[in-house]
């Protein structure tokens, strides 16, 4: 059973998102993240967690998608 990681009005499957971070954290582990944009690891995953949150929550309102 996969649980929505975010309101009912918003389904977000939690594997893909568990999926895709663990992808990105490899990145930043390898260096590759740093090269392609110049943040070093405690930026990087600040800035990916900052995304997750953003993507889970849903746009704030008052924005367009």
């Amino acid at each position: 059973m996969v649980h929505a990681a975010s309101a009912p009005e918003r389904r977000v499957n939690a594997r893909f998102i568990g999926a895709v971070v663990a992808q990105v954290m490899e990145s930043i582990h390898r260096g590759e993240i740093a090269s392609l944009t110049s943040l070093d690891d405690s930026a990087a995953y600040r800035a990916l967690a900052d995304l997750i949150v953003a993507g889970v929550a849903g746009p704030a309102e008052g924005t367009f998608c």
